[in-house]
């Protein structure tokens, strides 16, 4: 017993004149500062200011930060509950569930669109059932970037929306109770 108390006071006493050892050795390497003059308070930020969008105006989409102003207008736009085209949309939408019907066939689950943007990728493909029964599938497809542009956006020759851009995006089929799309998506710019 008495070993092990004289093997944890040498290892404590390493470890402080380490630490000591350590500060002596660097203390002309340290950094310092001295509390600040200011008001504010440790959460306080300062924002950029950007300016409101001009109504039809063209943004240049080659300098940074051009989207902020529309985003911001965009966030303030309300959300509400519609009914477009038969399908009801927003933000609180009780979506229902999965209708089953014996007599439908599961050919009309089947995704084949009649166009597709060059060098579109079909990704993966999800499908679910219920009572035996096929009600939803899914489809994901993915278009690269061109390499060209994305290259030239990289140097500011071209703005984002003047570049042959990719990405995702998704294909959906359903069978549901109520024709509805639980979305948080601004009511007036949704169009049927």
């Amino acid at each position: 017993m008495r070993n092990q108390f004289l093997k944890f006071g040498l290892l404590l006493a390493l470890t402080i004149a380490a630490f000591l050892g350590g500060r002596a050795l660097s203390a002309g390497l340290l950094a310092s500062a001295e509390p600040g003059t200011g008001s504010g308070t440790a959460g306080d930020r300062v924002e950029p200011e950007w300016p409101t969008p001009v109504p039809g105006a063209t943004p240049d989409t080659k300098k940074i930060g051009w989207h902020v102003p529309y985003m911001d207008q965009w966030g303030r736009l309300p959300l509400y509950d519609q009914t477009l085209a038969g399908i009801a949309v927003g933000p609180t939408v009780e979506m229902g569930g999965f209708t089953c019907s014996p007599d439908r066939p599961s050919s009309l689950l089947a995704i084949t669109p009649r166009f597709l943007p060059e060098g579109v990728v079909r990704e993966e493909e999800h499908g679910s059932d219920v009572c035996a029964q096929g009600v939803m599938n899914d489809i994901s497809y993915y278009r690269p970037w061109n390499e060209d542009d994305l290259q030239r956006l990289n140097r500011e020759e071209i703005g984002f929306f003047e570049a042959r851009g990719g990405g995702y995006f998704h294909v959906f089929k359903r069978f549901m109770t109520v024709p509805a799309w639980q979305m948080s998506f601004p009511g007036e710019k949704l169009r049927a």
